[in-house]
């Protein structure tokens, strides 16, 4: 079973979540040849732990370790790779960035998490001359958020690993907890906020074969996630409200699964069940659908066991559509071009981490 608290790994495995529901749902991918390249190599410390890509084509990202005092950085990507570092962390305003948004003026939302520093969801707003300033929205010992999710009114939402549950700061208000959860269940991944309704995924640590995602508002409920999925990870919605996620394998023959839940009906399907063979296995991080509802992201194992993308019609026939040579962290984003982004934390002609860019060629 995958590791629930990624930030105590050297590079975090995750990614941050989108900002716009338009760049899950970007224009669908035409042909299924990608060119691989390198967009930066991280030359110094530890590389990305998480990026996130907005319309303008940059890209905002963050590295846990990243930094003089290797307590994790905030940085920003061209196009072109010319890498700006916009914040430092130095301990007392929290250390080990794991997540990342950002909202319409530009300005930045996060979590920290490093395990023996309070965890912290903060804010950087932008200013007239580019720079950014960083304040805390809430801090507390033994807080290990986990993710961060803006909705249209600047409203945050997150998942907590140190008390377990699911999180709300309202947009010039209070930290509190609005989901609770008890160990051994614990909300991992995303949470997932729709004009419909605001779900998360909770996992039953050690438990093999259990997890629900929750709908915590309008209407609570739960749905079951369907066997042979040992538990759930990220999360995304089509334009008719249908919720889709991973589910990760059990770590002994069952190699994980994409699933479906039709909210209306409340009925649970696999689009599709991995082997763990060429296909891969427990797919994981953030992924992405695009307009005519293919399912890309990134799954363990594959042809050179370093990990691969995939692609899932909405029949559910998938596709390897890239194996990669160098073990990659999972999750990746798309761009409107159907261009795919993700991070290499070995990668780079340091070896010290990398963003790629899989371009479509059409």
């Amino acid at each position: 079973m995958p590791n629930r608290f990624p930030h105590l790994k050297q590079i975090a495995l995750t990614f941050a979540a989108l900002a716009s529901v338009a760049l899950s749902l970007a224009s669908p991918a035409q042909a299924q040849t990608y060119t691989f390249s390198t967009l930066y190599s991280f030359k110094s410390n530890i590389g990305p732990s998480s990026v996130t890509l907005y319309s303008q084509g940059n890209l905002y990202g963050v590295s846990f370790y990243g930094g003089p005092q290797g307590r994790g950085t905030v940085f920003e990507l061209t196009p072109s790779g010319a890498l700006t570092t916009l914040h430092t962390f130095d301990g007392t305003d929290g250390a080990g960035p794991n997540s990342l948004t950002r909202d319409a003026q530009g300005n930045l939302y996060g979590t920290t998490s490093e395990s023996g520093y309070p965890g912290t969801v903060f804010k950087m707003v932008k200013g007239t001359g580019g720079a950014y300033t960083l304040s805390t929205l809430y801090s507390a010992s033994y807080f290990m958020p986990q993710s961060v999710t803006l909705d249209a009114k600047g409203d945050l939402y997150g998942t907590d690993n140190g008390y377990p549950g699911v999180f709300k700061i309202p947009a010039g208000g209070q930290w509190r907890i609005i989901y609770p959860t008890y160990v051994p269940t614990y909300p991992v991944g995303n949470v997932l906020v729709d004009k419909g309704g605001v779900y998360a995924s909770i996992d039953y640590e050690g438990i093999a074969s259990s997890g629900n995602i929750v709908e915590i508002w309008p209407t609570p409920q739960s749905f079951s996630i369907p066997l042979p999925a040992a538990g759930s990870d990220y999360l995304i919605q089509d334009a008719a409200g249908n919720i889709y996620g991973l589910g990760f394998g059990n770590g002994a023959d069952i190699y994980g699964a994409v699933f479906k839940i039709d909210v209306a009906t409340g009925v649970t399907t696999n689009l599709y069940v991995f082997t763990g063979k060429e296909d891969g296995r427990d797919p994981g991080g953030p992924f992405v659908m695009d307009s005519a509802g293919n399912i890309y992201g990134t799954a363990h194992g594959g042809k050179q066991g370093n990990g691969l993308v995939f692609k899932l019609t909405p029949q559910g026939e998938q596709s390897v559509i890239y194996n990669f040579q160098s073990y990659a962290a999972q999750g990746l984003i798309m761009d409107a071009a159907g261009n795919l982004y993700g991070t290499l934390p070995s990668g780079g002609t340091a070896g010290l981490g990398s963003i790629y860019k899989l371009t479509l060629q059409r």
